[in-house]
């Protein structure tokens, strides 16, 4: 997990230096999609997103809540098989 987020971390890292164009530039250049072409009825839980502030956040701090929250997941799983093997 941590050697995916690195890597996507590290790739995006890599576009922004090649293009000089950061994911949330590529994305507001792509309002026009968004504004002109998007089907809200066709795809309503993207809407409801949407409505809701689900896509406010950068893309960057969005990667590090994902990765927080992977992370804590992992954590608790160790935990649970750490917990279940003492009491076998």
């Amino acid at each position: 997990m941590v050697t995916a987020t690195a890597s996507l971390e590290a790739h995006s890292d890599q576009l922004e230096r090649s293009t000089g164009q950061s994911n949330d530039e590529w994305g507001q250049e792509r309002t026009l999609l968004w504004n002109e072409y998007f089907d809200i009825d066709a795809h309503p839980t993207m809407t409801h997103m949407w409505n809701h502030d689900g896509f406010h956040t950068s893309s960057a701090e969005a990667m590090r809540v994902a990765h927080e929250f992977g992370f804590e997941r992992l954590l608790d799983g160790i935990e649970a098989l750490v917990a279940g093997s003492r009491r076998a």
